[in-house]
């Protein structure tokens, strides 16, 4: 399934590396991240169903990193935390990220870490609006959870498969309330329907409990799951 993927997007890497060089970039100081499937994903014996979670950017992870052998590097992010709670409440086994595919918004970033500033995001954008409509058509990730921020651009490029297909406002909106003596703080997760498929919009993760972060995830998926069997 991977492989399929890489096949019909490696034009595709090729027209964003062109764009990306155009636009007066070093593409040595650049690395290209992959969508990675994991070993159980979508298999009928122990997967129900098949879920895709997307980040912003990689963050070094890329298609030289010395451990391919599994899904996420090995970090504790809170994407990658968070990606797993979701993931053991779904799926069994000693390692339930393996059942999971992991994309990102931006797939041409710094080699080391951090998010893409405007200029290479505009530079790839058109790309990757066509990789992540190509994740959907083969992949057909019955949930994706993009957590990407809410109120910003990140979640851009998926909205080029939502909006082709009709889907234009969220059905159901939780929040997460977090008061502490300085501030209150809100996250908020969007719930859309496209398809027969669940796309959950999220704010990021970082600031937030991430055990109540991935219950409010795995809630939401739970009943959409319970209305559609």
């Amino acid at each position: 399934m991977r492989e399929h993927l890489f096949d019909k997007l490696t034009p595709v890497y090729e027209e964003m590396w062109d764009s990306v060089e155009k636009n007066g970039f070093d593409v040595n100081s650049l690395s290209e991240f992959r969508t990675r499937v994991g070993s159980h994903y979508q298999k009928e014996s122990d997967s129900p169903f098949g879920l895709l979670i997307a980040g912003r950017c990689p963050n070094g992870w890329d298609e030289n990193s010395a451990d391919q052998e599994h899904l996420f590097p090995k970090n504790n992010s809170a994407l990658i935390n968070v990606s797993r709670r979701i993931a053991s409440h779904f799926y069994a086994g000693d390692v339930p990220e393996e059942h999971l595919a992991w994309t990102n918004s931006a797939h041409i970033c710094d080699v080391d870490y951090g998010n893409v500033g405007k200029r290479l995001w505009k530079a790839q954008l058109e790309g990757i609006k066509k990789i992540a409509t190509a994740e959907q058509e083969l992949l057909k990730p019955q949930v994706s959870v993009l957590l990407t921020g809410v109120d910003c651009d990140w979640d851009e490029p998926f909205w080029n498969y939502l909006s082709a297909n009709g889907c234009s406002e969220p059905f159901r909106e939780e929040r997460i309330i977090e008061t502490t003596a300085k501030s209150t703080r809100v996250c908020k997760f969007l719930a859309y329907e496209c398809e027969g498929r669940l796309f959950i919009i999220t704010d990021r993760p970082e600031t937030f409990a991430r055990q109540k972060f991935a219950d409010k995830v795995c809630m939401i998926i739970d009943q959409w799951l319970r209305k559609n069997r």
